[in-house]
Formats: C-alpha cells, sequence, structure tokens
C-alpha cells in the first residue's frame, strides 16, 4: 500500500511538473513581478526535534550530494533538479540559510521545499 501510495504522490509530482513547463508565459506587471515562479512545493511538518533533512527523508526518496557544507538536496521523489531548477527550504516563512542537514527544528516547524528556478 505504501509502494502504492509513493508511486501515485510520484506520478502527481511528475504530471504537475509537465503541466507547469507548457503552455503561454504572461508578463505580471504587478507589485511582485519579481517573485520566484515554484514549479512544485512540498510541505512538512515537524512533530519532534530533528533536521530539515532527516524530516524530508522520513516523508519519501530522497537524493543528495555531502559537501564540505552539508548535504545538498538534489531530488525528492523523483524529482530532479535541471537547467537552473534547484529544490530549495524554508522554515516558518524563512528561507534556508544553511544545509538542510544542519538546520534543526522542532515540533510544529513548518517545512517548504520549493522547486525553485535559480538564475544566477
Amino acid at each position: 500500500m505504501k509502494k502504492i501510495l509513493l508511486a501515485s504522490f510520484g506520478l502527481l509530482l511528475a504530471i504537475m511538473l509537465i503541466a507547469s513547463c507548457g503552455g503561454k508565459k504572461e508578463k505580471d506587471s504587478g507589485s511582485d513581478a519579481a517573485a520566484p515562479k515554484d514549479s512544485l512545493t512540498l510541505k512538512l511538518t515537524a512533530e519532534d526535534s530533528t533536521t530539515v533533512f532527516d524530516l524530508t527523508v522520513a516523508q519519501g526518496p530522497v537524493e543528495y550530494d555531502k559537501t564540505a557544507q552539508g548535504y545538498f538536496v538534489a531530488s525528492i521523489n523523483s524529482v530532479d533538479q535541471f537547467d537552473g531548477y534547484f529544490w530549495v527550504y524554508s522554515v516558518n516563512d524563512t528561507m534556508g540559510a544553511m544545509a538542510s542537514n544542519l538546520k534543526k527544528i522542532g515540533p510544529g516547524d513548518e517545512v517548504v521545499w520549493y522547486f525553485r528556478q535559480i538564475i544566477p
């Protein structure tokens, strides 16, 4: 049952990713025109004291690279980084300023992962 649920979630994420890539691009003239556009988001809530990384790994498959600065998350639920899109996180609406395995969180903290285009 868990495998079916994970496969269904992965399929849903893939469909959302494909759907968000197509279509006509519109120019937004509003005040938030410079705000980043996210293809996907993943919301998690901590039940115990842990790290952002450990909470994320507990929800499903995660691929990552070990670096001198900590773990760099490359894929969540089989959605891999590509063409300038990367996984970045926030905790309680504050963007992460360190590797996810170093960021400690407590009960009730809300973690949101964004699959976001990062333009240098």
